[in-house]
């Protein structure tokens, strides 16, 4: 069963665990019945913190709860639409990644953000429980000229995946530069990437005000600082493989 210690900071390489989340975005089936049955067994190797148990709720199966509070033997009905009475199967809702009613709920909305994003975002819950925004995410556009410089300047191994990714990016981003006469807009490609850095830097402001004034949203998380680094999603990764010449 895929298990993973999230939200956890880590300093001097020693982890501190804040939340266990069991499975992620997994449909109704076999692995996700193993998750939920298997609370008894984790509650015996730690009772003192957050339990989630599954992170998107993409299962649908809201009589089933999302959370083990510390101290807890169940899983609690204390978010969304959730009930131990709850009948019926969630359908897809108007974003990216989230299932209607989900008190554990994956938002990844169009950008620029429309009006009915902007709504959504400010009375996500106001019909249900509180709700846990997991991962709110508008994507991550990578300037991968620069990241290119850097792996150069660190004399990274040229015949690395990554190194030859971003070579690969920079020469097909350059003949579609040309071909579409787009040195009459910008001087070069690359401030074409950081303008478009610095418009999704303000979508992403314009989202985390919206959640901040949900009084609904019980908690929420980026995605991500780090993570799967070469589609633009995370920086921390990214940093240390530059500086490690992993």
């Amino acid at each position: 069963m895929p298990i993973c210690a999230k939200w956890s900071c880590e300093i001097a390489n020693h982890p501190s665990v804040v939340i266990f989340g069991l499975v992620n975005e997994m449909k109704n089936g076999p692995m996700v019945r193993h998750a939920v049955a298997s609370l008894g067994l984790l509650r015996s190797l730690d009772d003192s913190r957050l339990m989630l148990q599954g992170s998107g709720r993409w299962d649908g199966q809201y009589n089933i709860g999302s959370v083990c509070n510390p101290g807890s033997q169940q899983w609690e009905h204390v978010w969304g639409v959730e009930s131990p009475d709850y009948h019926g199967t969630a359908t897809n809702g108007p974003w990216g990644g989230y299932f209607e009613g989900a008190g554990d709920a994956h938002i990844y909305p169009s950008t620029p953000h429309t009006p009915a994003v902007e709504a959504g975002l400010r009375n996500l819950g106001s019909d249900s429980k509180p709700v846990f925004l997991s991962e709110y995410g508008v994507g991550s556009l990578m300037n991968a000229i620069r990241e290119l410089r850097y792996y150069e300047q660190n004399d990274a191994d040229p015949q690395a995946d990554d190194f030859k990714f971003f070579q690969q990016t920079e020469k097909k981003l350059t003949a579609d530069w040309t071909r579409l006469g787009m040195d009459a807009v910008y001087a070069f490609p690359e401030e074409m990437l950081r303008a478009s850095q610095q418009m999704n830097c303000r979508q992403r402001e314009l989202g985390f005000n919206l959640i901040r004034s949900n009084p609904k949203i019980c908690g929420y998380n980026s995605h991500r600082a780090s993570g799967s680094w070469i589609y633009g999603r995370g920086s921390l990764d990214l940093l240390a493989r530059i500086q490690t010449g992993a």
